[in-house]
């Protein structure tokens, strides 16, 4: 015998429903796209919610800028602390090429002089 849609129903085995994306925000900050089949909502913990595709997008665009800004702020650090030790470095008479070597700089030469430090 047919089930509703036409096929014939096999013991045990239940078809795949169409499956559906829903988006969820979390109290902790993080956002999830979660694919659901059926129509039931899914039990979210953590203190989530069902939030809209325009929300989802919204959030992780956010998060991804901060997250750039971030990268962008440790990389200005990072190449500062090297410029800082390749000057102590050459200050104090170590070689230019083993200055970079220890130092991790890889900007243009600098004075021994030279100190760009606030």
């Amino acid at each position: 015998m047919l089930d509703a849609i036409g096929s014939l129903p096999l013991p045990g085995f239940e078809p795949e429903r169409p499956s559906r994306q829903l988006f969820a925000a979390f109290d902790d900050g993080v956002v999830a796209r979660i694919t659901v089949q059926g129509d039931r909502e899914p039990a979210l913990t953590r203190g989530g919610r069902l939030i809209s595709e325009a929300e989802y997008e919204e959030r992780r665009a956010a998060m991804a800028a901060a997250h750039d800004a971030r990268l962008a702020e440790l990389h200005e650090l990072e190449t500062a602390r090297c410029l800082t030790q390749y000057q102590d470095l050459t200050r104090a008479g170590i070689p230019d090429a083993t200055a970079r070597s220890l130092s991790g700089y890889t900007g243009p030469a600098q004075a021994p002089g030279q100190n760009t430090r606030g």
